[in-house]
């Protein structure tokens, strides 16, 4: 199975919870979008391989984009983020 998945902090390493993480790309099913829990987690199981865009936003932080996140058969990709 291949997907990403990661967490998703503040320039300080805490942890931030309700953040909204959207998938993007060509191989995506729709827009997926997951928002963080109390651990900073999000993630996207089962994906189709190909390129895709991983971003984060919360009010009051920079959102963080991730681009060109190539996905091959089998591979997960963990992707932190700070905000």
């Amino acid at each position: 199975m291949q997907g990403t998945a990661g967490s998703v902090a503040d320039e300080s390493g805490a942890v931030l919870p309700g953040v909204t993480v959207t998938l993007s790309g060509a191989a995506a099913q729709g827009k997926p979008v997951d928002v963080t829990g109390p651990t900073g987690a999000y993630r996207f199981p089962s994906l189709a391989p190909g390129a895709y865009e991983v971003t984060a936003k919360l009010s009051g932080f920079t959102p963080k984009t991730f681009s060109r996140v190539e996905l091959t058969l089998g591979q997960t990709k963990v992707l932190d983020m700070a905000l």
